[in-house]
């Protein structure tokens, strides 16, 4: 049908296209839509339904039913519209006029549907909705009828408060179809695409229930049917296209393993060798090993599938004091379990610390674990947040579920939560500073020792206002970090300088050379032995300061040198009760000038 000589429909009207499929699962509706459409009063639909529920397609099979008897449907797009250079109401004013024009010239009855109708609210103030309400009470008269559609979250947004444009219309919720009719909708697409795919493709038994299932799992923000039907639809596209690269595919979960790869990032077979991850978290966090057993513990069970399906995967308490690798571990369980320490979502606390701060707690942990569902959710330094804050995460630990400002739910059941604290490093002090040292305990000895931490632990927790009971009561493990040894803060400090090594290679192509005693200065020399203030962050930040900033020095002022030296002047005295102040200090220097006698 053309619009020839009405130039904004001719723009902005388009034929709305036919269903490519059936319309399963919607029969009432339909039924309700079109029997709107002859009502004396209010003869405009409005679909309320969040996104993916079909509303597009709903209106699709009311044209299915109607068409054969004269009636025309078209598309009204205001997406378009709103970017003309013309104001929204004057165009939506021609629109009317126009269908008006159209009507008396042939008789013709046209169905205008209205998708994302709330811009007519949210733009120009809402002028266009005024323009659009004074027709809408006798459409009908003129062969004209509108079907709006919207969400349920922007209706009440946009919409509502205009009771004159809401009593114009009759609203029918779209709420998401069951899973065995998205499971009905999915099966007939595969028979429809049959003399597309193939032959010899092998399509899996309940393959329609495992999309349905993952597709509820990991999409949240959108609705069934669409992301079912958009899964298949890529499954089918891999299975139609991989002969163009010698490859085949079948509808089967392998394919549809890479398609939510793919697309989302998430791995569905989560398929990794515990004791592997067990030894690799060892290897990135030093001498933490009480604390890696009960977290690899805890991952036994999700690996197994066993954990509660309505809770996270696992949810942790790190208790230790600061520095000793708490964050590095909960950046080591992404990098091993999910694959990437971009698969880490972390929070600093102390921006949550006054009550005001929670709805915008709520507002980005509901987007974030929206956008990535498959994650480490770290909670750094829990102590620091509001009661409020605390209280908010209660049903994210309890049901893995929390519900954002415009209600909808956001899942956490994908999620391994960790919560970091130093509240309790004290509990250090009354069981030995060397717990960190359990190179040569066996396992029964190792379990027998997690169990008494974990258990002093909660002790020292109890009654503690930043840990209510209710939160502590919700948490899966509770993880010891234990203070940094000596033989744990020399591994730290000689990766750290290893590190510092290879990085001056890579970007000046300059070789560095320490000698032993840059190690001894850096762990020992003028350090606390105060196991809450000589960790990880002090010996870094020492490198940083007496080492890094003297290299940088050097090479700006000798550019041209391809060698440098790093030793230590003076006396060490660390091992000397002696109150004299700092004697030995770092030197950086050409090889000719300081000897590295020994080097690390």
């Amino acid at each position: 049908m053309s619009f020839e000589n009405y130039p904004v429909l001719e723009k902005y009207l388009t034929p709305l296209p036919d269903l490519n499929r059936p319309l399963i699962g919607r029969e009432k509706e339909v039924q309700k839509f079109t029997y709107t459409l002859f009502n004396s009063v209010m003869s405009n639909p409005c679909l309320l339904g969040e996104a993916g529920t079909g509303k597009t397609a709903l209106v699709q099979g009311v044209k299915k039913v109607l068409s054969p008897h004269g009636f025309q449907f078209f598309e009204l797009d205001l997406l378009r519209m709103q970017n003309d250079t013309r104001p929204l109401d004057s165009l939506i004013k021609d629109v009317i006029d126009q269908l008006k024009q159209h009507y008396r010239q042939t008789k013709e009855k046209d169905i205008v549907f209205v998708d994302e109708m709330h811009l007519l609210f949210k733009v120009s103030e809402g002028s266009a909705a005024q323009a659009m309400k004074q027709v809408l009470a006798d459409s009908a008269r003129y062969g004209l009828y509108f079907a709006f559609a919207t969400t349920l979250s922007e209706y009440e947004q946009y919409v509502a408060e205009d009771e004159a444009f809401d009593q114009r219309m009759l609203r029918i919720s779209l709420p998401e179809v069951s899973k065995a009719t998205t499971m009905s909708i999915l099966q007939d697409m595969v028979r429809l695409n049959l003399k597309n795919i193939p032959k010899g493709t092998k399509l899996e038994s309940r393959l329609f229930e495992k999309i349905v299932d993952y597709t509820d799992r990991y999409l949240q923000g959108d609705s069934q049917p669409r992301k079912s039907i958009k899964v298949l639809d890529s499954m089918i596209g891999r299975v139609r296209g991989a002969r163009y690269f010698n490859l085949k595919y079948n509808l089967d979960t392998d394919n549809l393993a890479e398609v939510l790869k793919s697309s989302i990032g998430v791995d569905i077979k989560w398929d990794y060798d515990l004791k592997a991850v067990e030894k690799e978290l060892n290897a990135k966090v030093i001498y933490q090993t009480l604390a890696i057993k009960a977290v690899v513990n805890r991952l036994y069970i999700a690996r197994a599938h066993l954990n509660d399906p309505t809770r996270p995967l696992a949810s942790f308490l790190y208790s230790g004091p600061t520095g000793v690798g708490k964050t590095e571990l909960a950046k080591a369980i992404a990098s091993v379990v999910f694959g990437s320490e971009k698969n880490i979502v972390r929070f600093d606390m102390t921006e949550y610390s006054v009550p005001d701060s929670v709805e915008r707690l709520r507002k980005e942990l509901t987007k974030r674990i929206w956008a990535t569902p498959n994650c480490v959710l770290l909670f750094d330094e829990i102590e620091k947040a509001s009661p409020q804050a605390t209280k908010l995460l209660l049903p994210v630990l309890d049901d893995a579920r929390l519900t954002n400002r415009y209600g909808k739910t956001v899942s956490f059941a994908d999620c391994i939560i960790v919560m970091t604290t130093n509240v309790a490093h004290n509990v250090y002090k009354g069981i030995g500073e060397n717990i960190g040292d359990t190179q040569n305990l066996t396992d029964q000895q190792l379990e027998d020792l997690l169990n008494d931490t974990t258990n002093l632990i909660l002790r020292n927790l109890e009654g503690d206002e930043v840990f209510p009971t209710e939160l502590i009561n919700r948490i899966d493990v509770i993880a010891p970090f234990a203070p940094l040894i000596a033989p744990a803060r020399e591994k730290i400090a000689l990766m750290a300088l290893r590190k510092l090594r290879q990085r001056v290679f890579d970007t000046k192509r300059v070789k560095v050379d320490f000698d032993k005693k840059v190690l001894e200065y850096i762990v020992y020399e003028n350090s606390s032995n105060d196991t809450s203030r000589s960790n990880g962050r002090t010996i870094n930040h020492r490198i940083d300061s007496e080492i890094v900033s003297e290299i940088a020095k050097f090479i700006y002022n000798f550019p041209n040198a391809k060698q440098i030296n790093v030793g230590v002047s003076g006396n060490l005295i660390y091992k000397q009760k002696t109150t004299t102040i700092k004697v030995a200090r770092i030197k950086v220097g050409l090889p000719e000038n300081i000897l590295v006698s020994e080097g690390i």
